[in-house]
C-alpha cells in the first residue's frame, strides 16, 4: 500500500501556498512547486499556470518528481517521509546521499535511522547561506518531519499507533541484506 498521498499531505503542510519572495533562489513558487520545476513538467508554463496549479498536476510533479526516485514506495512507513521531505526540501540528490549515510540503519533501527537523518539534514540546513532568511522555519519542518515518522514507524498507518516490528529470524536477516543491497544500487547511481 503506497504511503504517498499520506506523505505528500504532511509535506505540503510545510510548503504553504504562492510565494514570490526575492530571497529564495527557487523564484516563485505555489505549494512547494518553483517555476523552474513547473516547467519541468508543463513546459512553456507562466507564472500565472503556476500559480493556478491544479491538484493533478501537483501530485504529478511530487510523484514523479520526488517519490519515485527515492522509491518512496520502497521504503517503509516513517522511512519514506523523513527521505521524501528532505528530497522535496533539498533535492532528490541530496536526499539520496544522505540517505546512503545511515543506510546501515535501515530495517535494523529505523528509528535511529531517521533521528540521524533529520540530525544530518538539519546540520546541512545550518550551513546555507539562507539560514539567517530560512532556518526558523526549515528548523520547525525538520522537528514535525522527525515527529511524525516515528509516529508511523512501523504501520502503514498513520493512526498514531506504532507497531513494534519484529526482529528478522536468521534465515530472513538475508532477505534483508539482499534487500538493503537492492537498496544501496538503487540510491549509489
Amino acid at each position: 500500500m503506497s504511503r504517498f498521498r499520506e506523505c505528500l499531505k504532511e509535506v505540503l503542510h510545510h510548503e504553504g501556498g504562492w510565494a514570490n519572495n526575492p530571497k529564495d533562489p527557487g523564484g516563485a513558487t505555489n505549494k512547494g512547486v518553483t517555476i523552474g520545476t513547473f516547467r519541468q513538467f508543463y513546459p512553456g508554463a507562466t507564472v500565472s499556470d503556476l500559480r493556478n496549479i491544479t491538484d493533478i498536476q501537483l501530485e504529478r510533479i511530487y510523484k514523479e518528481g520526488y517519490w519515485n526516485p527515492v522509491d518512496g514506495d520502497g521504503l517503509g512507513p516513517g522511512v519514506d517521509l523523513a527521505v521524501f521531505d528532505l528530497a522535496v526540501n533539498s533535492g532528490v540528490g541530496k536526499a539520496k546521499s544522505m540517505f546512503k549515510q545511515v543506510m546501515h540503519l535501515h530495517r535494523k533501527d529505523d528509528a535511529e535511522l531517521i533521528r540521524q537523518l533529520c540530525d544530518n539534514r538539519l546540520a546541512f540546513l545550518k550551513r546555507l547561506r539562507h539560514w539567517d532568511t530560512f532556518g526558523r522555519g526549515w528548523s520547525r519542518r525538520v522537528a514535525r518531519i522527525r515527529a511524525e515518522s516515528l509516529k508511523a514507524l512501523g504501520s502503514p498507518y498513520s493512526d498514531g499507533k506504532t507497531v513494534k516490528v519484529p526482529s528478522p529470524s536468521p534465515k530472513a536477516k538475508t532477505l534483508w541484506v539482499v534487500l538493503l543491497e537492492l537498496l544501496w544500487r538503487i540510491f549509489v547511481r
